[in-house]
């Protein structure tokens, strides 16, 4: 709905989108926005993805870390972390 909404007059003032609504699938979101984009036949709308935000790896190694709100440790909420399972 917000990509229908915006893109039109987006791309007729020539501005760009930015968004971190794809964190989970970042792909799947570019995908999905350029499907939008040639349903409101937008077809030459340039979609870009950044990856490398994944930090999975850099807190493996940093189990001792604790979240600020509750003091618990890392290492106790990462076998539950849903992008931990991939």
């Amino acid at each position: 709905e917000r990509m229908s909404a915006v893109l039109p007059t987006c791309i007729e003032k020539s501005i760009r989108v930015i968004s971190n609504m794809g964190a989970a699938n970042p792909m799947e979101a570019a995908r999905q926005t350029y499907k939008v984009a040639c349903h409101l036949g937008l077809a030459k709308t340039r979609v870009a993805v950044v990856l490398g935000d994944d930090v999975r790896e850099t807190l493996a190694n940093m189990p001792h870390l604790e979240f600020i709100e509750t003091r618990t440790p890392l290492e106790e909420v990462l076998p539950g972390m849903a992008s931990w399972l991939r």
